[in-house]
């Protein structure tokens, strides 16, 4: 019956497939989140162990048991299922089991499944020592309770998992250390080869502390033929053996250059056994292993073979390491055959082996020239050679790895008997940093100089403001008036509002030009810009050409900054409206906001910013971008690219004033065709309180006494019948000192004052100071075209109640008076 079942149950998963069957139940196994064993279970015909069966299928789920009662049905068993372990019933004999282990122990493809075997209580220990021997790994007594019992089971077959895992692994390690081992020897076959046949005597010693005592560990036949010495001899000596003693206290310095700029060529001479002197060019380099360091040398004996001019040859070489300490490349090239000898720091210059350089040719060279200053550089040189004079030369020379590198080449041409230019001497010298250096203070001198333009223009277009305020002012309040005593279907009226139309315009010219010279009287409050943000978005995004994409990067966990929303909006809008009339072909609209914070290195950004915490605004477009000579100017108030009629050239001008009175820096970056980006920095205020402003009640009118204080006769004469005709009693003043004596005369007389800032004698702060040192309980306005930027506390200082800003509006002034005369009353 059980014959049967296994018959049928190995039929069924051939005909299913082997490797489908164990991977459909090892993806049940994972899917219960266990893993997936299979037992294979040995059974007599008689066996009392059939409890067994149940109880590993309850209680470990993850096995599979299969059972066999024969040989027969064991070898068609493992031809389709290799188990992961083997359960043997002792009642089948110990014959049975040692020979069923020992067939086990050979077979290749169970050998390591572990055996558990299942006894009975009379299996003496004698059996169970011949049983382990024969192959089996652990028993299983049938009075155990079942923990027990399913603890061994779990622990065999996972123990014996690991080993085998462990045994795959050392296989895998071993062949990879087998694989390795005979690279390595390949390897080192190789060196051997290339070092026994070279034609160049080829040394390699270990640097010791006592440099003169450093040991050869290798050197090739042509070095000892060359010395004399056989190798064994070679290899016992030291390097003071093979340096003349009047050399031996200049080689610490080359070891040092060597071990610095890893290779170094440089003339020498060495000593034979007979104590002959040998002159030789020495190519070295240096390596670190096992934290010992070595030398590679290879020479090539000098082509006169003497010593004649051992002095000159020992002075070249000192200099050729003072080059290459202060890491310049030395050059010597004959225009006649265009091959260039090479020295000092040649691989800290140009990242190539003195090897490859040699290979580089006197025409090759250029090639290694940036093509924009090939020209140049060609010039030059053939300047120099045609009057057999200097040069020096700054130019980018494409470094090894690809990137261009500042060099400064400085040389000389020298002729030969005709006088025809036949040799160059020269040197290469690596000023990339020195260059950086110099294009970030010139960026920075830049941004100041503009700054300070933009800082003067400020002052003029501040005073021109001014004055055309007082113009405003009257032309404004006249006109106001004149409407209405006028019918509004008189031509006179049209006309009038007309003009009231143009004077309104004007006046919002003039506020621009304040905000750009940062001389308005808005006042500043806590506010989060990406709120400002996201409401320009939502507009833009209404209202932009549906083939521009809008990007919404604005971090709404951003920090708060100090100040006036509607200017915010103003440069929000001002930025994206620029940047859509850049894109009149479609493109992308990115604004961002978020914190940032900018260390000790924050002036390298913008010369006006200082480490801290900043909320920055970027807006970034993929237009047309600007040329450098537009982007100098960009801020430029009148400044713009538009046709006439399209702009006024205020926009950005406006941006960068309001930006500055902020506290922030505005850094743009554009290139033609690739687009413009706008960085803006605010400094950020922590825990801020937003406060919502209520609007005052608007009451108007009144009967107080007023002092109106003003140089110019048109603002005194529109003063007094402004603020006459809402039912104040007013005496108009142009000369403040005229105003002082009649306010000394009578202090009483008067519930307010009402003064221009800038006149001439006394300024309308001096005239407060005055009225306020008579009466310091009357309330003083001050009007003016110029800065209003006061504390609060400057303000009260002077005595001063309230700011108003020219041009003077007939409803804004009746307002501010009135709030000010019922403040004073309370």
């Amino acid at each position: 019956m059980v014959k049967k079942r296994v018959d049928s149950e190995l039929k069924v998963e051939n005909e299913q497939g082997v490797g489908d069957q164990n991977l459909s139940l090892e993806i049940a196994g994972k899917k219960r989140g266990i893993p997936f064993y299979r037992v294979l279970f040995i059974q007599g015909k008689n066996s009392s162990c059939s409890k067994v069966f149940p109880l590993i299928m309850e209680h470990l789920p993850e096995c599979k048991v299969d059972v066999a009662i024969s040989l027969d049905e064991i070898l068609s068993y493992i031809k389709v299922f290799i188990p992961d372990c083997l359960i043997i019933d002792f009642c089948i004999g110990i014959k049975e089991v040692l020979s069923l282990c020992r067939y086990w122990r050979t077979h290749p493809s169970t050998y390591k499944i572990p055996i558990l075997l299942f006894i009975e209580d009379e299996v003496s220990t004698e059996q169970k020592l011949e049983l382990l021997a024969g192959g089996v790994d652990d028993f299983l007594n049938a009075s155990c309770d079942t923990a027990e019992a399913m603890a061994r089971i779990r622990m065999l077959i996972r123990t014996r998992q690991a080993e085998v895992r462990l045994w795959e692994t050392n296989a895998k390690l071993q062949e990879l250390a087998e694989e390795r081992s005979r690279a390595l020897f390949i390897y080192d076959e190789l060196n051997r080869f290339l070092i026994d046949n070279s034609s160049d005597p080829i040394i390699v010693f270990e640097v010791s502390d006592d440099i003169g005592n450093s040991r050869f560990i290798d050197a090739n036949s042509v070095a000892c033929l060359l010395t004399n010495f056989t190798k064994e001899e070679f290899l016992n000596l030291r390097l003071k053996d093979i340096v003349p003693k009047d050399r031996i206290d200049g080689v610490q310095g080359r070891i040092e250059s060597i071990v610095k700029h890893q290779q170094v060529s440089f003339e020498t001479v060495i000593l034979t056994k007979e104590g002959r002197k040998v002159p030789v060019n020495v190519y070295a380099r240096a390596f670190e292993t096992d934290s010992k360091r070595y030398i590679v040398v290879i020479g090539k004996v000098a082509e006169d073979g003497s010593i004649a001019s051992e002095k000159l040859s020992e002075s070249i070489s000192r200099y050729r390491i003072l080059v290459a300490q202060t890491g310049m490349l030395i050059y010597d090239c004959n225009l006649n055959t265009g091959k260039i000898k090479w020295g000092g720091a040649f691989t800290q210059v140009t990242g190539y082996t003195l090897r490859e350089l040699e290979l580089i040719s006197y025409q090759r060279w250029f090639d290694h020239i940036h093509p924009e200053d090939l020209p140049m550089v060609k010039r030059q040189i053939e300047k120099a050679k045609q009057e057999i004079g200097k040069f020096r030369i700054e130019y980018r020379l494409r470094h090894k790895s690809g990137e261009y590198k500042y060099v400064e080449d400085q040389g000389v041409v020298l002729p030969d008997l005709s006088g025809e230019a036949y040799r160059i001497l020269g040197s290469i010298k690596d000023i990339t940093a020195k260059k950086k250096e110099e294009e970030e203070r010139r960026r920075v001198e830049q941004q100041i100089q503009h700054s300070q333009r933009l800082e003067s223009l400020g002052v003029l277009a501040g005073g021109i403001a001014h004055d055309f305020n007082n113009l405003l002012a009257v032309i404004i309040g006249l006109t106001d008036m004149a409407l209405k005593e006028l019918p509004k279907r008189s031509p006179l009226y049209e006309d009038l509002s007309e003009v009231l139309q143009a004077a309104n315009r004007a006046k919002d010219l003039v506020r621009q030009i304040l905000a750009f010279s940062r001389q308005t009287d808005e006042e500043d409050s806590p506010l989060y810009l990406h709120v400002i943000a996201r409401e320009v978005i939502k507009m833009l995004r209404a209202t932009t050409p549906p083939n521009i994409e809008i990007i919404d990067n604005v971090d709404v966990h951003s920090g708060a900054i100090m100040g006036n929303p509607a200017q915010m909006h103003q440069v929000i809008i001002n930025y994206c409206t620029n940047a859509i009339q850049a894109m009149p072909n479609g493109g992308k609209l990115e604004i961002e906001v978020k914190d940032i914070t900018l260390g000790e290195d924050a002036s390298r950004i913008h010369p006006k910013l200082s480490p801290g915490t900043y909320v920055r605004l970027v807006v970034r477009d993929t237009g047309h971008g600007m040329e450098p000579h537009i982007l100098e100017r960009i801020f430029d108030p009148f400044f713009t690219t538009k046709k006439p009629g399209e702009g006024t050239g205020m926009g950005l001008a406006v941006v960068h004033g309001i930006v500055t009175a902020h506290g922030g820096a505005i850094v743009v970056e554009s290139k033609p065709g690739l687009g413009s980006t706008f960085y803006t920095y605010f400094p950020r205020i922590d825990n801020p309180i937003i406060v919502e402003k209520i609007s005052d009640e608007e009451v108007y009118s009144g009967s107080e006494r007023i002092l109106f204080v003003d140089d110019e006769e048109s603002v005194c004469k529109l003063g007094k019948r402004v603020l006459s005709q809402m039912g104040y009693q007013v005496e108009v003043h142009q000369n403040p000192i005229s105003a002082l004596a009649v306010f000394t005369q009578s202090p009483e007389k008067f519930d307010l004052v009402v003064t221009d800032y800038a006149m001439p004698k006394m300024s309308g702060e001096v005239l407060a100071r005055w009225i306020k040192e008579l009466r310091p309980d009357i309330p003083v306005i001050i009007f003016t075209g110029f800065s209003a930027e006061w504390t609060q506390e400057e303000l009260l200082k002077a005595g001063i109640e309230d700011v108003v800003m020219k041009p003077i509006i007939a409803r804004d002034l009746a307002k501010r008076i009135r709030r000010v005369l019922d403040k004073h009353k309370k």
